[in-house]
């Protein structure tokens, strides 16, 4: 708890800045994707605002969180185009406690799913339901379908990076103009 309050910028987030950055700068690659579950959701918090604190190009990366702890992610406008970035999503059990004090307690950028049921485990409560398609938007983008569920079922993905209403309250999330 002691780095989702203070916002510190711990050596495994560290590390995991290290990495995108590797990752982000090599032209083979066309998209980074982090999926991240519980705690995961404040270690990449961190090296996400590590990265853009460093002005690394994020413009490839999305990310993807379950049941995240989290209370804030950082994204950029780019008022040149009006696409925000990271790209984010995510999945959160609505009677789960940790997805409760996190994703759902807090308005963050991107659109979050949610599934009523309860359990926090990534591979027994999120996992098999996602794949079956049972999460429904909760807030962002009203006809948005999951961009992750697109890739899992070999489905054409959806491109838009364009900002939710919970992407412009800025008063709810930190969010920096590029």
């Amino acid at each position: 708890m002691f780095g989702r309050t203070f916002n510190l910028l711990t050596g495994v987030s560290r590390k995991l800045s290290y990495y995108l950055t590797d990752y982000l700068g090599d032209d083979v690659y066309d998209k980074v994707i982090l999926v991240v579950h519980s705690k995961g959701g404040i270690v990449a918090a961190s090296a996400i605002e590590e990265l853009i604190n460093n002005r690394v190009d994020i413009t490839k990366l999305e990310v993807y969180t379950f049941g995240s702890a989290s209370d804030s992610f950082l994204q950029i406008v780019d008022n040149k185009n009006g696409l925000c970035y990271p790209f984010y999503e995510h999945f959160a059990n609505e009677e789960e406690y940790i997805a409760q004090i996190g994703t759902l307690h807090w308005k963050i950028p991107g659109n979050v799913f949610t599934n009523k049921r309860k359990g926090h485990l990534l591979g027994e409560h999120y996992l098999p339901d996602f794949q079956k398609g049972l999460y429904q938007i909760y807030y962002g983008l009203e006809d948005s379908k999951s961009r992750l569920f697109s890739y899992v079922n070999g489905e054409e993905e959806n491109k838009s990076h364009a900002p939710s209403n919970s992407t412009l309250s800025t008063n709810f999330n930190k969010t920096k103009q590029q």
